[in-house]
């Protein structure tokens, strides 16, 4: 009977020591978390400027058709672009 006791208290000493354990490791996971957000605070600039709701449309080009030029049967096919395309 003595054995069982000792069983069943052991069991709830465990479940209190993991409590403790994950206490503290919650605490030092909000430290850490805490500590780098200053850092990152301290690195960025102020006044960041935020996203804009402008939309800025960027100049298209068009080039010109590319041009084929075909060769009789067995012979090469050549194929060019204009420049700057």
């Amino acid at each position: 009977m003595n054995l069982i006791l000792a069983v069943e208290k052991e069991r709830g000493a465990s479940v209190l020591e993991y409590t403790i354990l994950v206490a503290l490791v919650v605490l030092v996971v909000v430290g850490a978390m805490t500590a780098l957000g200053r850092q990152i605070n301290q690195k960025l600039p102020e006044g960041v400027p935020g996203p804009s709701t402008t939309a800025v449309v960027a100049p298209t080009t068009t080039c010109p058709p590319t041009t084929t030029s075909s060769v009789p049967p067995g012979g090469t096919t050549t194929t060019t672009s204009p420049k700057g395309c």
